[in-house]
């Protein structure tokens, strides 16, 4: 926070260099991301977490990103992605195309059963890894070997509440 703070208090415009995501995110108005000595995208925090260009893009912020070949109106109104490990599906309906998909960690739930409900996008698999998020770990990312791989973001609460650990076989759903 105190740096955040002397940094806007600066009459001009700093360069800030780092390897973190949450620091990029933290102290970045406008962000460019680095990819093998190139620029490969450059926007606000807001664009680049809504809008990667890349699994490099999206894997450096965090979420999960898929791309593949979406098929307008396969179910019941949805669009479906036909990708390298699978099919998702999408609750808005689109033209035929090449397409990406962002699924934020935070959207992902997890169960121990298979969910009921309008869910479409279940996966299941075992939790490769739990990661607690700084300062407190208050949250918790989870890394699933689930097909395909996907990344959920849970409260410690819930990871405590579902006994949630490396090896246990989860439902991911959203």
């Amino acid at each position: 926070g105190e740096l955040r703070r002397l940094l806007a208090e600066l009459p001009c415009s700093t360069l800030y260099v780092t390897h973190s995501p949450a620091e990029a995110l933290a102290f970045g108005e406008h962000i460019t991301v680095l990819e093998a000595g190139r620029v490969s995208q450059h926007g606000s925090r807001e664009d680049l977490m809504r809008h990667p260009r890349s699994a490099y893009v999206a894997e450096f912020l965090g979420v999960n990103f898929f791309t593949g070949s979406l098929t307008a109106g396969a179910s019941h109104g949805a669009a479906r992605i036909a990708h390298a490990q699978g099919e998702l599906f999408l609750a808005a309906d689109g033209e035929a195309s090449d397409a990406a998909v962002v699924v934020h960690p935070r959207d992902v739930t997890l169960s121990l059963e298979a969910p009921g409900g309008t869910a479409r996008n279940v996966f299941a698999g075992a939790i490769d890894e739990l990661v607690p998020e700084p300062p407190a770990g208050e949250l918790v990312r989870v890394s699933l070997a689930t097909t395909p791989p996907l990344i959920a973001e849970v409260t410690r609460h819930a990871v405590e509440a579902l006994g949630l650990r490396p090896g246990l076989r989860v439902f991911a759903s959203f």
